[in-house]
C-alpha cells in the first residue's frame, strides 16, 4: 500500500497527460513511424531524404510558430480573460506573415540547389504543416489551460484514421514514400479542423496590437527557434560528415530517440501552465514536486524503452535495414533521450519564472557549444562521435541552465 501511495501522484501525472501524449504521438510520433516504415519498405537512402526534409520543415515550423507553443500556454494561464482574444488575434497575424515569408525562402533555396533534389520532393509535401501548426497550437494551448483536453484525443483519432486510409490508398496506387508523406499531411489537416471545432475564435486575425504581441512572443520565439535548431543540428552535421549509408543508420537512431521523448515532451508541456502559476506565485515546494515527478516519470519511460530496444535488437536491425553491428550505436544514441528531456524541462522552468529572455541568451551559448562538439567529435571518431557530442551537449545545456536558474541579486525577468 505504501508503494501504491508513493507512485500514485506519478501515475496521475501520466494519466492527465494522456490526451496530450496522443497529440504528441500524432505530431511527433507519426513522422517517426513514417520514417521507420520508409526505411523498412524503401531503404535507408529514402529515409535519409525524408529525414533531411522533415528536419528542415520543423525548423521552419519553429520560425513561423514564433514561440507560440510555449508562450501561449503560459500567457493564456496568466492573462486577464478580456486580453486573451486580442493577444491571439495579433499573434495569428504575425505568424501568418512569417509563414508566407518562410515558404518563399525555402522555395528559393530549393531552386538554387541548396537542398538535395531527393529531399526537395518531401519538402514540398511537408511545408503545409507550417500554417496547420498555427491552428493546432492555438487550439491545443487553450484546451490545455482550460483543462478541456479530452477532445484532443478525438481530434488525433480522426487525423490518424484519415492518415491510415489515405496511406493505404497511396500504397495501392504505388505512390511510394512521397504518397505516405502526403497522406500524413492530409491527416494533420483533418486533425486540426476537429481540434479547433468549437473554438473558432482562436483563429481570429487582427493587426491591432501586432507590435506588442511580437515583443511578448519574441523571447519565446528566439529560444524555440534555437532549441529546434539545437535538436536538429545533428541531422545536418552527420549528413555532411558521413556517408549516405551511415546517415541512414543515424536516421533510424534519431527516430527511436524521438520515440523515447514522446512521454517526457508531452508531460513537460502538460505541466507548463501549472509550473508557471506555481513559479510566479513563489511556491518553491510545489515547483520542486513538479520537477521531481517529471524526472522520475522521464527516467522510467526512457529506461523501459531502452531495455525493450536491447531485447529486440535483432528484430529491429532486420526490420529497419540496420547492420547488426551498429545496433549498440542505435541504442546508445536513442538513450540520450533522458538527458535531452532534462535540458528541455530546464528551459521550461526558467520560462515559467518569467525569464524567457535569459533562456534565449543561454540558448545561443548551448547551440554554439553543441556545434563545436559535433563537428569535432565527428571528425575525430566518425559516426560514433555523435553519441559523445550530443551527450556532452545535453550535459552542457543542463549545467548552463542550472547556473542561469541560480538567484542573483537584482535580476528581474531574465535581465
Amino acid at each position: 500500500m505504501a508503494a501504491l501511495t508513493l507512485f500514485r501522484p506519478h501515475v496521475r501525472a501520466v494519466a492527465s497527460a494522456v490526451p496530450l501524449i496522443s497529440f504528441r504521438a500524432s505530431a511527433g510520433g507519426a513522422p517517426i513511424a513514417i520514417g521507420l516504415f520508409i526505411a523498412h519498405r524503401w531503404g535507408r537512402r529514402e529515409l535519409a531524404a525524408f529525414t533531411i526534409a522533415h528536419a528542415t520543415v520543423m525548423i521552419v515550423v519553429a520560425v513561423t510558430d514564433w514561440g507560440g507553443t510555449r508562450a501561449l500556454p503560459r500567457n493564456l494561464a496568466t492573462l486577464a480573460p478580456e486580453a486573451v482574444a486580442p493577444f491571439l488575434a495579433a499573434g495569428n497575424a504575425l505568424r501568418l506573415g512569417f509563414v508566407a515569408a518562410a515558404i518563399a525562402v525555402v522555395a528559393a533555396l530549393a531552386g538554387a540547389g541548396a537542398i538535395g533534389a531527393d529531399a526537395v520532393r518531401y519538402l514540398a509535401i511537408l511545408l503545409p504543416l507550417c500554417p496547420l501548426s498555427i491552428l493546432t497550437t492555438n487550439a491545443l494551448s487553450e484546451r490545455v489551460v482550460s483543462g478541456a483536453t479530452r477532445p484532443i484525443a478525438v481530434a488525433v483519432s480522426a487525423g490518424l484514421a484519415s492518415f491510415g486510409a489515405l496511406a493505404a490508398a497511396a500504397l495501392t496506387v504505388h505512390a511510394g514514400a512521397p504518397g505516405i508523406a502526403a497522406a500524413y499531411v492530409a491527416g494533420k489537416a483533418i486533425e486540426a479542423v476537429v481540434l479547433v471545432s468549437g473554438r473558432w475564435w482562436v483563429l481570429s486575425v487582427a493587426t491591432t496590437g501586432l507590435a506588442s504581441a511580437a515583443a511578448a512572443l519574441w523571447p519565446f520565439a528566439a529560444q524555440m527557434i534555437l532549441g529546434v535548431v539545437y535538436s536538429r543540428l545533428a541531422v545536418f552535421t552527420v549528413e555532411r560528415a558521413t556517408t549516405r549509408e551511415e546517415f541512414g543508420i543515424f536516421s533510424v537512431a534519431l527516430a527511436l530517440q524521438n520515440a523515447l521523448l514522446l512521454v517526457p515532451a508531452s508531460l513537460a508541456l502538460m505541466q507548463f501552465p501549472e509550473l508557471s502559476r506555481r513559479a510566479q506565485a513563489g511556491e518553491a515546494a510545489a515547483v520542486r514536486r513538479l520537477l521531481v515527478r517529471y524526472t522520475i516519470v522521464t527516467a522510467a519511460a526512457v529506461l523501459c524503452g531502452a531495455l525493450v530496444m536491447l531485447a529486440a535488437a535483432g528484430r529491429i536491425a532486420a526490420a529497419l535495414d540496420v547492420p547488426r553491428g551498429m545496433m549498440p550505436f542505435v541504442v546508445a544514441f536513442a538513450a540520450l533521450a533522458f538527458p535531452a528531456s532534462l535540458s528541455v524541462v530546464a528551459g521550461f522552468f526558467l520560462q515559467a519564472r518569467g525569464e524567457e529572455r535569459l533562456v534565449s541568451r543561454l540558448s545561443v551559448l548551448t547551440l554554439a557549444l553543441a556545434l563545436v562538439y559535433q563537428v569535432t567529435a565527428l571528425r575525430a571518431f566518425g559516426l560514433w562521435g555523435i553519441v559523445a557530442a550530443v551527450g556532452a551537449g545535453e550535459a552542457s545545456t543542463i549545467a548552463v541552465f542550472a547556473l542561469g536558474a541560480r538567484p542573483r541579486r537584482g535580476r528581474r525577468d531574465g535581465t
